[in-house]
């Protein structure tokens, strides 16, 4: 059977319809739990990047301490980068000598041109000359393509930050070889926490996008955060006859970390009271 291009959002919007149409068969109970229990959810950073090497290399220096906040680009392991400076001196001493060969060969092609104009030279020399300029050309494109291919690889011998966020750990220590794809360091930008929990359909109808959630911690001396909610929807595959509600809580307290659990529960304000 052939599947159009949207049938699995439509399916998850139908799940998501069709649960809170049964919800209220057995709803009440749902709905009075969630109130007055909520229910375990997950604290999440924004984003939580591990971020890996790009270049082979041994790691010279770590340029940034553990548990340091940093701005986006900023250094945070530097590889040997020897053998690139030495292979990144001789690509431009190559792409000297192409660029010597093509302005040679250029004048070469302009002399025989005007030769030709009089009537002097054989169209034979003229046709070598070009040929003999079009592969300067060509050299000179390679030298530039081997150019910057070595002078990507030397910059990314320095691994820096994708996003602005705070270091949860460097992973190798000085003296330690990376290869390709080995992880550096993560990095997880905490400006705004994701609160994630998976919920009956029963508690749906106090969960919606726009709505508000009470967060609180097992650790008394946490005040409760107040999360918006952004969405709900269908779990995955492991997580069948559940439905997966995400929360947002922008600018939170500092001693509110990524990795924490908590107790979530639907949170109505008063008619008139903003939110």
């Amino acid at each position: 059977m052939r599947r159009s291009r949207n049938s699995l959002p439509r399916m998850g919007m139908a799940a998501l319809v069709c649960a809170l149409a049964a919800a209220p068969s057995g709803a009440g109970d749902g709905v009075a739990n969630a109130r007055a229990t909520g229910f375990s959810a997950s604290v999440l950073a924004l984003r939580d990047a591990r971020v890996p090497a790009e270049v082979p290399g041994r790691v010279v220096k770590r340029l940034q301490d553990e548990s340091a906040s940093v701005k986006e680009g900023d250094p945070i392991v530097w590889l040997d980068d020897v053998l690139a400076k030495a292979a990144l001196r001789t690509a431009e001493a190559e792409r000297k000598q192409a660029q010597a060969t093509l302005d040679w060969a250029k004048l070469e092609l302009g002399r025989l041109q005007v030769l030709r104009d009089r009537g002097s030279i054989e169209l034979e020399a003229l046709d070598r000359a070009e040929v003999a300029s079009r592969r300067a050309v060509a050299g000179v494109e390679a030298a530039d393509a081997r150019v910057h291919e070595v002078r990507t690889r030397l910059d990314r011998a320095v691994i820096r930050a994708p996003f602005a966020g705070k270091l949860v750990r460097i992973h190798p220590q000085e003296g330690e070889y990376l290869r390709p794809g080995d992880t550096a360091f993560r990095l997880i930008d905490d400006s705004s926490l994701r609160i994630v929990a998976y919920v009956d359909a029963s508690q749906l109808p106090l969960l919606r996008p726009g709505g508000s959630l009470e967060v609180r911690s097992e650790l008394p001396r946490l005040k409760p955060l107040e999360a918006r909610i952004v969405s709900v929807a269908p779990g995955t595959a492991t997580q069948t006859r559940r439905f997966r509600v995400e929360a947002r809580v922008d600018k939170p307290d500092p001693a509110w970390r990524p990795g924490m659990t908590a107790v979530a529960r639907p949170l109505h304000k008063a008619r008139g009271q903003k939110k």
